[in-house]
């Protein structure tokens, strides 16, 4: 949930970065990057969250609340970034037309990985697949071996009164 509200976030805060150092003011860049973006968001939240809405057709209880939850949740957000993220770009003190609103150390940061990860990538591509098959690997593994209980009866242990109740009515 995290990533998918903070995507929408990053999207409209961008659009507003662009906006100004094209040498709108703040309040007008707050206006255009709501309505550039605000679509795009939308668009996508509303695909994300018919996804996350058909697992609650689901027969298993635990994916149906999963779906129902994770719908929830990407409608949630989509709400709170369209309200809350221009009101406080709108409050942002100080911004004046063409000012870059980004951190040099943030920018500097992102720009020190993607120069490492390009290095690494092209330095040793031999590496970085087998570093990739092996993670992949481990993933598939991992998948296997997951086992959802869905009977709550099922998860206690069989000396538990419960479970004896039920093998007698059985």
């Amino acid at each position: 949930m995290t990533v998918i509200a903070f995507s929408d976030i990053i999207h409209l805060y961008a659009a507003f970065a662009r906006a100004l150092q094209r040498g709108l003011d703040q309040r007008a860049a707050t206006l255009e990057s709501g309505v550039e973006v605000g679509v795009a968001c939308l668009y996508t939240s509303a695909t994300t969250f018919a996804g996350f809405a058909s697992l609650a057709f689901v027969p298993t209880p635990v994916v149906r609340q999963l779906g129902i939850v994770l719908g929830a949740g990407v409608a949630i957000a989509l709400l709170l970034a369209l309200t809350l993220v221009p009101i406080a770009l709108d409050a942002l003190p100080g911004l004046e037309r063409g000012a870059r609103a980004e951190s040099k150390f943030a920018s500097g940061w992102v720009d020190a990985v993607t120069r490492f990860a390009e290095r690494l990538a092209t330095g040793r591509p031999i590496i970085v697949n087998l570093a990739f098959v092996v993670l992949t690997a481990v993933s598939i593994y991992g998948i296997t071996q997951i086992n959802i209980e869905t009977s709550f009866v099922g998860r206690l242990s069989e000396d538990n009164p419960a479970r004896i109740s039920q093998e007698f009515l059985k």
